[in-house]
Formats: structure tokens, sequence, C-alpha cells
């Protein structure tokens, strides 16, 4: 347990009547915000670079609001202190807290900031200093919407959460750093070069004659008192613009934030060591994202916690509580269902009964599963690579095979784990019943079949096989009956394309 010294217990206390201080404007004007900021208890860190933060993975129940006692009490006006937890308790009732963290990090630090301050005047204020402050000084989503609409189709109404939004700033800052990394290669290539040339320069200056050096001597006097006349110009001019300066600059130095104005801009920053700091303690905690989601059913059960949050804001509330759809979940789920135990004895194990007199038994798991690719025209060479490449991802330890089938079956082949892509063969009618039909004439053992298909057919649960059976599809719906499905923009959604 680390000790704090007196200076630093007096800024704690110092900073705890600052934040009770900034809970009673909360309790006043938003009441849903402090009911969020209840399941988390405070906890003082002094550290470098730490403002506030939510801390979810210390406690099973109740999480930490992290605060660093300097920092709060850098801040004058309350009510800056009150806009910064107010969008801590947003955090938390918009379960930003508890979701899993993602790189690049400033993404996922970037994405929440613009979601919880959309509404940039959620705690009012009546002075306008202050209100001018969190104008100039809050991210909002209008200042990335071009670019995201430009490179993404961005839709606001549809777009705006943390996982769609995270994943858009993924692609962009990864793109950013790719194009930075380019240009400093490019630039150190640039100087390799004029070093190289500087070099033969040298050289051939050594091997030239006696009047060619007289000649570079005078050029080079002749210059020298050149730039001797424009560098007394130039310190005239520095003068006048350092006296310019001085007269415009303020006593805490130009372009230099100071006080609330610099808390927020550290509040909100997301630059990488920022994001890392601030979203360090985040992470899935289900026992306190069940109590959350008690309070935002309370919440959105009693308008008088309401204060000045729109309806569209408690919406957005309880569709966090609500489960999305995780294709990545269907791909588990099927890849356990198709996994078979068998058992295999060893010396490495205990026999239960005999002791080590007899070899033990150990479990294996292994499977295989059989990828059927729809070759009757609607199935581009590219959509069966990509469902390929992500099939592949989550069934590493299975051994599988493709055939392809229309009207009839092919020859069931299998598929190298090397292997990126196959060829296609036929082209004709559709009828998936005649994969289940080959294998049962042929006698194949499969846990799985996967279909890429159009599902342009109508087709009746196969005898024995409709729990094993996965459908990727282009457009349109599968049968009713088929448990695991996707389309082909949830494939490119899992791969981050």
């Amino acid at each position: 347990m680390t000790t704090t010294t007196k200076d630093q217990q007096e800024a704690i206390e110092k900073a705890e009547k600052a934040i009770s201080l900034a809970f009673n404007k909360i309790l006043i004007q938003q009441p849903a915000m402090l009911m969020f900021l209840n399941h988390a208890d405070l906890k003082p860190i002094f550290k470098e670079g730490l403002t506030v933060r939510i801390n979810t993975q210390s406690s099973i129940m109740n999480a930490f609001l992290e605060y660093n006692p300097d920092f709060i009490n850098t801040i004058e006006d309350n009510s800056v202190l009150a806009y910064i937890l107010g969008m801590e308790g947003l955090r938390i009732g918009l379960n930003h807290v508890t979701s899993r963290r993602c790189n690049p990090i400033e993404s996922l630090k970037l994405s929440s900031d613009l979601i919880v301050s959309e509404d940039k005047y959620l705690l009012d204020t009546s002075k306008k200093e202050v209100r001018d402050l969190i104008e100039i000084s809050i991210p909002h989503i209008m200042d990335f919407e071009d670019i995201l609409k430009e490179k993404f189709n961005f839709n606001k109404s549809e777009d705006f959460y943390l996982e769609k939004l995270q994943a858009m700033f993924a692609k962009l800052i990864k793109e950013q750093k790719q194009k930075q990394k380019q240009e400093s290669e490019e630039d150190s290539e640039e100087q390799d070069g004029q070093g190289d040339q500087s070099g033969d320069n040298k050289s051939n200056n050594k091997n030239g004659d006696k009047k060619e050096t007289e000649d570079d001597d005078a050029s080079s006097k002749q210059e020298k008192g050149n730039d001797a006349g424009e560098g007394e110009g130039e310190g005239d001019t520095e003068e006048q613009q350092s006296g310019d300066d001085g007269d415009g600059q303020g006593e805490d130095g130009e372009g230099e934030l100071t006080g609330d104005a610099k808390a927020l801009s550290d509040y909100f920053s997301s630059s990488e060591q920022a994001s890392e700091t601030a979203t360090a303690e985040w992470g899935e905690n289900e026992m306190f994202e069940e109590a959350v989601k008690e309070t935002a059913n309370r919440v959105a059960s009693d308008s008088s916690t309401w204060g000045n949050l729109s309806p569209k804001l408690i919406q957005s509330i309880l569709l966090a509580h609500t489960p999305r759809f995780d294709p990545r979940k269907i791909l588990r789920r099927f890849a356990q269902s198709v996994r078979s135990t068998d058992t295999e004895q060893t010396r490495m194990k205990m026999n239960r009964r005999k002791g080590f007199d007899y070899p033990g038994k150990r479990k294996l798991s292994h499977s295989r599963v059989l990828f059927a690719i729809d070759s009757s025209g609607s199935m581009s060479d590219e959509d069966i690579e990509k469902g390929l490449k992500m099939l592949k991802g989550f069934l590493k330890h299975s051994e599988v095979s493709y055939c392809f089938w229309d009207g009839v079956c092919s020859d069931i082949t299998k598929l190298n784990k090397r292997d990126k892509s196959v060829d296609l063969v036929g082209r004709g009618m559709t009828n998936p019943q005649s994969v289940i039909d080959k294998l049962n004439d042929e006698r194949h053992k499969f846990d799985g079949i996967v279909y890429f298909t159009d599902a342009q057919f109508v087709w009746d649960e196969p005898v024995r096989w409709g729990k094993k059976i996965f459908c990727i599809t282009v457009d349109e719906e599968p049968p009713s009956w088929v448990r695991h499905k996707m389309t082909r923009a949830q494939v490119l959604e899992v791969l981050g394309e």
C-alpha cells in the first residue's frame, strides 16, 4: 500500500471538495449522469498524463472513478469539472468502458469522445466564457463528417455508435501512419542521395584545375558579402517581429493553453499516449454491465431523471445494453458445434483406476468441415476467396475439404491450408441437396458443411444435417431453418474490409 505525503493529502482533500461540488451541479441538471457515476467509487491516483478515467477491471461489481488530484486542482471553473465528470457518466451509461479495447487505441478514445460530447451543452452554464470555452475546445463529429462520408459513406443515423466509428477511425489512423512512415523513408533516401552528391562534388573540386579554384574562392567571397548584407536586413526584421510578438503575447505565452482550456484539451486528447492512459482499465465486466443495465432501464422509465438528455440519447443508452448482432459469435458457435472429441491412451497421464502402471487417457478435439461452393454463377471468385479466408481463421484446427455444386455435386477435394482460393467449376442450375446426397451415397464423414451460395432456392431441412450447416449468402436470406448464417457484408466486417 502506497503512502501519501502531506502535500498529496492536501491535494486529495482539495480535489474531493471540487468533485463533490461538481456532483451537486450534475444532480441538479442531469440526475441520470449521476446515477451512472454512482456505480464508480472515487480513487485518487497521482500519475503523469492521467486526467479522469473509469476502471472496470479492479472490481467485480463496482468500478472506480480514477482521477489525478493535480489535474482536478488545475481546473478553475467548477462547471468545467462537472462537464468532464458528466462525460464519464455517459461513457458508463453507453457501455464504452466495458467494451473490448481495440488497436489503434487512438481510434477507440476518439470515437468515445465524439459520441459523449455530441451535445456540448448537456450541462448548461450561465457563464458565457465557459460556454465559449466548451464550444471551441471540445471535438465534434461534424469536424470529421466530410472525410467519413468520403471514405466510408458515413451515415450518422445508422453508423454513430462506438464499434462502427472505431472501425472507421482505425482505418484512417492506420493509413495516416503508413503515409507518414513512407514520407519519412522518402525523406531519408533524399538526404542520403544529397550526401552522396555532396561527396562527389568535393571529389570533383579536388581534381579541378587551379583557375576553377580561384573562381570558386572569388564567388565564395562575393556570396559571403551578400549574405552579410542580407543578414543585417533580416536581423532588423526579426527585431521588429520580436517587438510585435511581445506586444500581442499574453503573460502565459503565445499558443500555450492554460487553466480550463488546457484541462479540456488534456482530457479530450486522442494522442496515442493519452488514449492508452485514458482507456487502460477499460474492459469486459459482465456483472458491472448488468448493474448499469438496471440503472439504464430505471432512467428510461423515469423521465424526471432525464434533465436535458434528449430522447435520442436515452435511446442510445438503451441500445447500448441491447445485445448487438455479432457475426464472430456465430462463427465461434459453429466452430464449437462441429468439434468432435476422441480419446487416446498416453503415458503422460495417470490411469485413474490403476495408477501409473497403465496408460491414462486424454481427449483429442478435431473436426472435418466441407466447403460446398455454389458454382451456379452468382458467387464471384472474390466472394469465395474472402469466405475461405474468414472461415480458415476460425477453423484453424479443422480438416477442411471443398466441393462445387450446381445441379450436381463435384468430387470432394481436401483443401491445403496454404490455399487462398479455389478455381470455380460448373455454373449451372442450383440444387443444394446434391451435396447431402453425395455425402450419403459415398459415406463421407464430416462434422459440418459451409455453403457459399446466393440462396436463390427452396430447400427443406435435410435429415441429420440441419444443425451442422453454415450458410454464407450474397444478398438473399437462406431458408429459415438454417441456424448459422452470414451475409457477404458481415464477412467483410469480420475481415475488417
